[in-house]
């Protein structure tokens, strides 16, 4: 008999693009399910559950349920309480097909990825099909897609040509910690937001994902508990997942107190590591007050416990500046800062830096020296000349965010009154919650519209938040509206699938 795992394997293989044939998602699912048992799966084998097959796929239970039925009834698959639905065999009778119903008229599937998407998280593999081969004709709202229009300015750019000019005559161009002249800027930054810091307590890194991952390697290892916000960033659950971590969480909050909740986690858990995002946190966008700040300092101080604050969305305020960071209240050097410039500058710059103790930093520039002998000495020098204009430049992305923000919760509004969300006070993104709806089963419709978006449980460390989708709306004005658009029309196909799958499930 084939192996659980060598059968989801095989049908893994076997699903690669189901979602491109014609029909109802449950037909489709089991046209394809048809085929790799006629194909690859020998009688016997058992199949995954429905909920996890679901949970695999991105799409709803109900669609699993209603795709096992017509198998069953086709005598391809039997069920057995406490056995699990298996592969009955080579049997082909007559096909029990229903009518299929109208889809839309493009696809977009991006041929060749299937392979690379199993080897990731399913967050990260919509967020890399976004990056990877971009279909021109399809709207992302799964990741942030402003410019750097007006950000770098021609008097910026000089300013920077001039650095790096004098650096290549004379340096040899490796700086494992950081270009000093960047990092006392990154330095002078932060000491002007209320959190003192000499360049011996800073590490720049390429973007925040690597500021994370090699936290990652330093304080995870397999089942190590990291205790973590739900929802919270998908790309630090790829960092944490990486290393076998194994994740406690706690609802992310703005109150005065991080409650009894946190503390009982911390006191039975005993998690090595606590991250969270206290600023304009992703996705739901909430900002930790300047109490709960003092108060996670403290929890970590008592508990001598290492705490991540991933501030990489700061500079994205739609109104007053956020508090000070929680490390500005931390007086026993157990809080870490991570900090981003590409949010506010832009995404292609790739500088970030890591805000610790010097001894963490000199630990840290060893394990980033052997990846990559330190960062790009352009891209540094170019951070820094926009270090030196921050104040114009964040204040050019608030005024953005602010109109994304606006324009957004007026096309929600008015093409999709039955969402619900919370109006942000700035970041990039909005948790909107779909009444009745499978958010997973949802976003592949919504990627067949041209259009995507990321489903609320490949947010959550535990899969929850199932009827919650994260749609970025820092977006160019017609992008924007074009991506709303194609969701209120995918969201009326959705709606009228759904009844008739559970018609058929009745």
């Amino acid at each position: 008999m084939v192996s659980a795992s060598t059968a989801r394997d095989v049908l893994a293989a076997g699903l690669d693009r189901w979602a491109d044939r014609p029909g109802p998602l449950y037909q489709r699912l089991a046209d394809a399910l048809r085929d790799a048992l006629d194909r690859d799966i020998p009688a016997g084998t058992v199949l995954p559950p429905e909920r996890q097959l679901a949970l695999q796929l991105g799409i709803s239970r109900t669609t699993v349920v209603a795709a096992y039925r017509i198998l069953r009834a086709e005598g391809r698959l039997t069920s057995r309480q406490g056995s699990g639905t298996r592969a009955a065999g080579p049997s082909r009778p007559a096909r029990a097909r229903l009518s299929p119903a109208p889809t839309p008229q493009r696809s977009v599937a991006m041929p060749g990825y299937a392979a690379a998407d199993r080897l990731v998280r399913p967050a990260s593999a919509v967020r890399f099909r976004s990056l990877i081969g971009r279909d021109e004709a399809a709207v992302d709202l799964a990741t942030a897609g402003i410019g750097a229009d007006g950000v770098l300015t021609a008097a910026l750019l000089a300013d920077a040509q001039a650095e790096l000019l004098r650096l290549a005559r004379g340096v040899v161009g490796y700086f494992p910690q950081g270009l000093p002249s960047l990092r006392r800027a990154i330095a002078r930054h932060l000491t002007e937001r209320g959190l003192p810091t000499s360049e011996q307590q800073i590490l720049v890194t390429n973007g925040a994902q690597q500021a994370i991952t090699l936290l990652a390697r330093r304080y995870a290892s397999p089942g190590t508990a990291v205790a973590m916000e739900n929802p919270t960033y998908a790309g630090a659950l790829d960092a944490f997942a990486g290393e076998g971590a194994r994740f406690v969480t706690f609802p992310a909050a703005e109150d005065a107190d991080p409650g009894p909740v946190l503390r009982q986690l911390v006191r039975r858990q005993h998690p090595r590591l606590l991250y969270l995002m206290p600023t304009f946190h992703n996705p739901t966008g909430l900002v930790a007050t300047a109490e709960t700040r003092r108060q996670l300092a403290a929890l970590a101080a008592e508990h001598r416990l290492p705490l991540i604050e991933d501030n990489t969305l700061e500079p994205l305020a739609a109104g007053p500046p956020p508090p000070p960071p929680v490390a500005a209240f931390d007086s026993g050097g157990n809080v870490i800062t991570i900090g981003s410039l590409s949010k506010v500058a832009w995404a292609g710059l790739r500088i970030a830096w890591i805000r610790a103790g010097p001894r963490l930093i000199a630990e840290l520039m060893m394990v980033k020296a052997a990846e990559d002998l330190g960062s790009s000495v352009p891209s540094q020098v170019l951070g820094r000349a926009v270090l030196d204009d921050f104040t114009r430049i964040s204040q050019l992305r608030s005024a953005q965010v602010c109109d994304c923000l606006q324009r957004a919760a007026r096309l929600l509004g008015e093409q999709l009154p039955a969402w619900r969300f919370r109006q942000p006070a700035g970041g990039h993104s909005l948790w909107l919650r779909l009444p009745g709806a499978d958010a997973s089963a949802f976003a592949a419709t919504a990627m067949r519209y041209g259009v995507t978006v990321i489903p609320g449980p490949q947010l959550s460390p535990d899969g929850s938040f199932a009827d919650y989708i994260r749609l970025q709306f820092l977006q160019p004005p017609g992008v924007l509206e074009a991506g709303i658009q194609r969701l209120a029309a995918a969201w009326e196909d959705y709606t009228k699938a759904e009844a008739r799958e559970l018609e058929v499930i009745v």
